[in-house]
């Protein structure tokens, strides 16, 4: 069956799907999933997430396509992206959450270079920084697991730092955010 791994920018998606699904055939990235009305490649090359799929989704993904109110508490509800991913809900047998304390992401966003290893374009470090420093997370985490709960998603949340992940729960989000792993 379909995973699903979500967290923000710089959060170690790929890190944990490279180190968890060694081998695996079928990595989607969200914006793969998008709809773009002068995307001539669309007519021969349409992905679809399938019962093979990971699907690799940033969930500040939306913020470069909207005038973003960073305190808003229903930003992902807005998030068209990923509701055309959770209409797939059916199909994810593993939801994967990472929280990934916020330093840690300001000097991943500050420090990298590709967007991916197996894509070369160049990080947009400064608009990464500028949206990471400006999220509230906390609210962020909160909505996602209302949006994942209405879906009738099971997930599992990840403290991801230092390129480990350990289980954590939705009461210590606050904690993990700042750096603390309970």
């Amino acid at each position: 069956m379909a995973k699903l791994i979500l967290g923000p920018s710089g959060s170690g998606k790929s890190t944990l799907i490279n180190k968890r699904f060694v081998g695996f055939k079928n990595l989607i990235f969200g914006y793969e999933l998008e709809n773009k009305k002068y995307d001539f490649l669309k007519f021969w090359k349409k992905t679809k997430i399938s019962k093979n799929s990971i699907v690799h989704y940033n969930i500040l993904n939306d913020l470069s396509k909207q005038n973003y109110n960073y305190d808003e508490e229903k930003f992902l509800q807005n998030d068209k992206l990923l509701k055309k991913i959770l209409s797939y809900n059916k199909l994810f047998d593993e939801v994967i959450i990472l929280v990934t304390p916020i330093k840690e992401l300001i000097y991943r966003a500050a420090s990298r270079e590709k967007v991916e290893d197996n894509i070369t374009d160049k990080y947009d470090n400064e608009f990464w920084l500028n949206h990471i420093k400006k999220t509230n997370f906390e609210n962020l985490y909160k909505e996602l697991f209302l949006i994942l709960d209405v879906n009738n998603l099971k997930y599992e949340i990840l403290y991801s730092s230092s390129n480990d992940f350990r289980k954590t729960k939705k009461d210590y989000i606050k904690k993990n955010l700042a750096g603390i792993y309970e």
